[in-house]
């Protein structure tokens, strides 16, 4: 007499608490993988944002402790003097300008720059003579992104105080740069960034 061997199939609870355990595998490894990728991406912005930020400082150091006590004119004719600033734009005149087609190419080594926060940008601006033409464009450079607030104070050695607007309004010292410029920015990715950059006493008045 043959035995018989019954089958034993899976029930339909059995299946239905298999997809779902499956469901709830692919689930957690969807989960967890878009959290490798936003992970990553924060990583890579965080990064981008930090190298700019260097990038922006090392332009500020560079600029602002080679102020020297040189007024310029503007594209309207207007006098500005050596540093011209507010609480969030600030504009000056600095040496140092290297040429390396010095061969080829004769002009100053003086340089008329400027900062400022434009849409959230931080923007650095220079000329290509100190001064302006009324035709004359600045050229532009895209240092930082994503700033919420760019504020600058001028340290007034005469009064030790710390001041909002530069040139102080004492007329003897209006072509006078401050002792010390600080800068604070704010970033969506970095926060509240902050440094002084102190400046020489200079030569005397170039203009």
């Amino acid at each position: 007499m043959k035995s018989v061997v019954q089958t034993r199939g899976f029930t339909l609870i059995e299946l239905v608490i298999a997809i779902g355990l499956f469901a709830l595998i692919g689930l957690s490894a969807t989960l967890i993988l878009n959290g490798i990728l936003t992970a990553n991406d924060s990583g890579i912005r965080h990064g981008e944002q930090m190298a700019g930020a260097q990038r922006a400082f090392l332009f500020m150091r560079r600029d602002f402790e080679q102020i020297i006590k040189r007024p310029v004119y503007d594209e309207y004719g207007s006098l500005q003097q050596a540093v011209v600033g507010q609480d969030f734009v600030v504009e000056f005149t600095r040496t140092g300008w290297s040429n390396p087609l010095a061969k080829y190419h004769k002009r100053s080594e003086e340089q008329r720059v400027r900062y400022s926060l434009e849409e959230g940008v931080l923007i650095r601006e220079h000329w290509l003579a100190l001064d302006r033409a009324p035709n004359m464009t600045a050229q532009r450079t895209v240092l930082m992104q994503n700033i919420k607030r760019l504020v600058v104070r001028y340290y007034d050695a005469n009064t030790q105080e710390w001041l909002s607007n530069w040139p102080p309004q004492d007329e003897a010292r209006r072509n006078d740069p401050p002792r010390v410029i600080e800068i604070l920015i704010d970033s969506d990715t970095l926060g509240e960034i902050r440094r002084l950059y102190g400046i020489a006493e200079g030569p005397p008045d170039a203009g």
